[in-house]
């Protein structure tokens, strides 16, 4: 009588779940990169506001300039707040590149 061929054993194959849990423990940035870039990050949600303030003034003040009678007043406050928001936006993109360099 013939037997049939012995059917070859399954060899144990790693779990995903194990070797993707391992990868991220190696993966984690350390300490002082994780404090940096919340650093960085509460900077930018700072200067973002100053934004946004900067931004309603200006909209507040032209609103209020179509009544007023000092236009020159009203245009070194504008000149004045065009200034701030352009140097916050420039502090921004500031960290935003230094940041880039940083993942790289």
């Amino acid at each position: 009588m013939l037997q049939p061929p012995p059917q070859p054993q399954p060899q144990p194959q790693p779990q995903p779940q194990q070797q993707a849990s391992s990868r991220e423990t190696s993966d984690d940035a350390p300490p002082k990169q994780v404090a940096m870039a919340m650093d960085r990050l509460g900077q930018a949600s700072r200067l973002i506001a100053d934004i946004r303030i900067g931004a309603d003034r200006l909209l507040e003040t032209l609103f209020v300039s179509t009544d007023s009678q000092s236009t020159s007043k009203t245009l070194n406050f504008i000149l004045r707040e065009d200034s701030a928001m352009r140097l916050h936006l420039q502090n921004l993109r500031n960290i935003g590149s230094f940041s880039s360099v940083l993942c790289i």
